[in-house]
């Protein structure tokens, strides 16, 4: 059997048990399919240029990258490791988040200030939505009946309805917000805000802000665990991770990471965190109980993650 098809086979055969972390390489045009079980890189993916932003479906049968140099999407078949498809979408895609039931996927236009909607079975844009200036992070419900778009240069997060896409709110954040989070619950979103070092805790029915955390140096993502309580947040110039007890909103630590951290997303069971450093070329692994660096994974040249880029995941 070939080298490329074992490959595809052996990673269909471990889909089941095995998490694996799609992780953008910005430097190198490629995704690192890495295998958490394993805590390894088991594939390399050839995608558009500079990619970016990922989302991974639940169940492992898609993931979609956003190239914003090259313009498009790039969709992967994560059975056979390649791309399947390419979808051209405006002058800057870099957020992207796919509806919980697999279709559609939204992808956040950064220079043109919209909002792109892919039709996952056909493949292709079937409309967009305007929303404030250099849209980032984006991310749905559980439910899939709201969608969440930080716009950095408004400090502003905008609430919109995805039956219509008509926006329902706007809520002030701190200064340039670019990751934003749901819970699992979906009770409370968090925006990461870079330009003055703070997490916005917004209280997902009032749409009002009930907190802010200050960090370390340009927060950029976070991750939530649910049953420690804890958010873990990437700050990109300080080369660090905050930890925040979400029953005081205090920072109880902070870790060094390996450099410039970026994505980072709770592995499914709840058992570490992953997160992509864009410097350092690999995941690190946060243990959730003992809240230390626990592995460390080589991924590709500039690590990047932006996204939920795990799966399978419940």
């Amino acid at each position: 059997m070939p080298m490329v098809a074992l490959a595809a086979s052996l990673l269909m055969q471990s889909s089941p048990a095995a998490p694996f972390a799609y992780v953008t390489n910005q430097g190198d045009n490629t995704i690192s399919v890495v295998d958490l079980a394993q805590n390894k890189s088991i594939a390399t993916i050839k995608v558009g240029e500079k990619p970016a932003g990922v989302a991974a479906a639940a169940d492992n049968s898609r993931v979609y990258v956003t190239n914003p140099v090259g313009k498009t999407v790039s969709v992967i078949d994560p059975a056979a490791q390649k791309v399947i498809a390419t979808i051209p979408a405006g002058s800057g895609p870099l957020g992207i988040a796919l509806h919980p039931s697999g279709n559609p996927l939204l992808v956040a236009d950064w220079y043109d200030d919209r909002i792109f909607v892919i039709d996952t079975r056909k493949l292709a844009v079937t409309r967009t939505f305007p929303t404030g200036r250099s849209p980032s992070g984006i991310a749905y419900n559980s439910k899939g009946t709201r969608v969440y778009v930080t716009n950095r240069d408004d400090n502003n997060l905008a609430v919109f309805d995805t039956r219509s896409y008509k926006q329902l709110a706007l809520i002030q954040t701190g200064k340039a917000p670019f990751g934003v989070t749901v819970s699992p619950d979906d009770k409370t979103l968090y925006a990461a805000n870079v330009q003055n070092n703070s997490i916005s805790i917004i209280d997902a029915t009032t749409l009002k802000v009930t907190a802010t955390v200050g960090v370390q140096e340009f927060p950029y993502a976070s991750a939530v665990d649910p049953v420690h309580q804890h958010l873990f947040v990437t700050n990109q110039h300080d080369d660090t991770v905050s930890v925040i007890d979400l029953r005081t909103n205090t920072v109880i630590k902070t870790l060094d990471v390996s450099g410039y951290p970026e994505g980072i997303m709770l592995e499914p069971g709840g058992r570490r965190v992953a997160v992509a450093n864009w410097f350092g070329d690999q995941l690190d692994m946060i243990d959730t109980e003992t809240l230390e660096i626990t592995q460390s994974i080589k991924t590709g040249n500039g690590s990047r993650a932006f996204g939920l880029f795990i799966a399978p995941r419940e």
